[in-house]
């Protein structure tokens, strides 16, 4: 029989530090007054301090003033019961700043005498588990919200529409009465109170359309950081007291976009980021370029590639996790009654994603919030001119007007042919081809409506183009979710414009179109 060794105290003590250093969970043991006595290797490196500073820190120093009070509870509960504690989810303040999150199972130290002496736990690190569940669940969450939008998004669309419709005819008359009367005329001055009307309707029309699935058009090569600076200009209620922080790339990306629309979209952050602030402020906006890999851009729900990132801060009241779900939903609004139609954030939203971007936000409250773009760079590096001309441009060829609405058309007519132009007419896709065909010698241009019953618009677009592919069309639409497909498509005999008319615009793009025609 063989007798065993025993071990010495040393030894035993050394064994028992050395399998303490080599597990992957912390392990710590405080006194009563919570003071840091013993620990081993991996409870220094999740709390971020080195084991000569950690020895006689109190805990408190990991935690936040509510995290520490809660686990004074804690301890308190273990001192007067002597059972042990499970705690789940208990965040810890790092010393290098970053967010740790564990679970920890604490227990009372007693001496031999069976006296409390202090506390001893067994912490372990699910900082990554927490964050691969919160992205889960915020896919989640996006994914709803993606469906609901989109439902609500083609209602915004179908309603802009016929609104469309009805200010087309409103703005058609009116420009009939202008052309016909002149600035002298007594009822003149009224009559442009009635444009500046049209306008602010049709500024609610361009809000449901940028919400809207496909509501993007007039697509240019812009310059982000151009957009920026122009768009904080026009930003209205920026006081004294708000202090603005410009941050712009230099030789950023271009991006290929709707000038209006994008214009549109930051001036609702610029404008939601002052209301935030009502005791003033920073207003912070930041450009940059930025290259997603595989990994970056699938979190984003993004292609992988370049792009340019929008960041508008402000350091306003910030927002609960409840506001922040709802805030990119049409009529939500946290203003008072009559302050806000709930639109801004909304068609912010749409603008974004129809222009194949991505808005995330992130807010605390009493903190401020972020807003963040993503838009698609674009490979063209030539930015697109603005036309400055303020007249009517008039001519005398042969159009032909197709649009389902009799009263567009009838308007559509009388103020082409206000303008010089003889002017047919067709209610329908069949119609009109009908029309080109017997009088193809005679019509120069086509102004096509997108949206028509029976033939759809880009069906009888590409009728127009197999009987001549050199004809110039100018589409017409107020929404449509095929728009964007033909005029990204189309060549530069080709043109868009939206509902309602702008009559001035109108005259130039048909000159434009004719005389462009002309030369080749």
């Amino acid at each position: 029989m063989h007798s065993r060794s025993k071990e010495t105290p040393v030894k035993s003590e050394e064994k028992y530090c050395n399998i303490l250093n080599e597990i992957e969970e912390g392990y710590f043991e405080t006194d009563l007054q919570g003071n840091f006595t013993f620990f081993n290797d991996s409870m220094c490196r999740i709390l971020g301090c080195p084991s000569e500073k950690l020895h006689g820190m109190n805990y408190r120093e990991f935690s936040s003033k509510q995290t520490a009070k809660e686990m004074f509870q804690t301890y308190n509960r273990i001192f007067r019961t002597g059972e042990p504690v499970r705690i789940v989810n208990y965040e810890i303040k790092s010393r290098n700043d970053r967010r740790v999150v564990v679970e920890l199972s604490s227990s009372m130290i007693r001496d031999m005498h069976n006296t409390p002496i202090g506390f001893r736990g067994i912490v372990r690190d699910i900082t990554e588990k927490i964050q691969a569940e919160e992205e889960k669940e915020q896919l989640k969450l996006q994914l709803q919200q993606a469906l609901r939008l989109e439902a609500v998004g083609t209602l915004a669309g179908g309603i802009a529409h016929d609104f469309n419709n009805i200010l087309t005819s409103i703005q058609g008359y009116t420009s009939i009465l202008k052309l016909r009367t002149g600035p002298s005329h007594p009822n003149y001055e009224k009559l442009t109170r009635i444009d500046d009307l049209i306008q602010n309707g049709a500024d609610l029309t361009r809000q449901l359309l940028g919400f809207a699935l496909g509501g993007k058009y007039e697509i240019k090569v812009l310059n982000i950081n151009t957009v920026m600076m122009n768009s904080l200009k026009m930003v209205p209620g920026i006081k004294e007291d708000i202090n603005i922080v410009e941050d712009y790339q230099n030789d950023i990306w271009m991006v290929e976009a709707d000038h209006g629309q994008v214009e549109q979209a930051l001036l609702n952050l610029f404008m939601n980021a002052v209301h935030a602030m009502p005791e003033g402020g920073t207003l912070s906006v930041k450009t940059s370029n930025i290259q997603l890999d595989q990994d970056r851009s699938k979190n984003l729900d993004l292609s992988p590639g370049k792009y340019v990132g929008i960041s508008v801060i402000d350091t306003g009241i910030g927002m609960n996790h409840t506001t922040m779900q709802k805030i990119f939903e049409p009529f939500f609004t946290t203003k008072k009654m009559g302050r806000g139609t709930g639109l801004g954030l909304a068609s912010t939203y749409g603008i974004i994603r129809n222009h194949h971007g991505k808005i995330i936000v992130s807010s605390r409250v009493g903190e401020g919030s972020t807003f963040t773009i993503y838009l698609p760079a674009s490979p063209i590096n030539t930015i697109s001119q603005k036309e400055t001309e303020s007249v009517y441009v008039y001519g005398s060829e042969n159009l032909l007007l197709i649009d389902n609405e009799q009263t567009i058309l009838d308007i559509g007519k009388e103020i082409l042919q206000e303008l010089g132009y003889a002017v047919f007419t067709a209610d329908s896709g069949e119609k009109a081809l009908e029309i080109y065909k017997k009088h193809k010698d005679q019509i120069a241009l086509v102004i096509l409506d997108m949206i028509m019953p029976g033939m759809s618009g880009i069906e009888t677009y590409h009728e127009f183009k197999k009987l001549n592919p050199e004809l110039p069309i100018i589409l017409a639409s107020g929404y449509n979710i095929e728009t964007q497909t033909i005029i990204s498509s189309v060549d530069e005999k080709d043109g868009f414009v939206q509902k309602p008319f702008n009559i001035k615009l109108l005259s130039r793009k048909i000159r434009t179109l004719l005389e462009k025609k002309t030369v080749d």
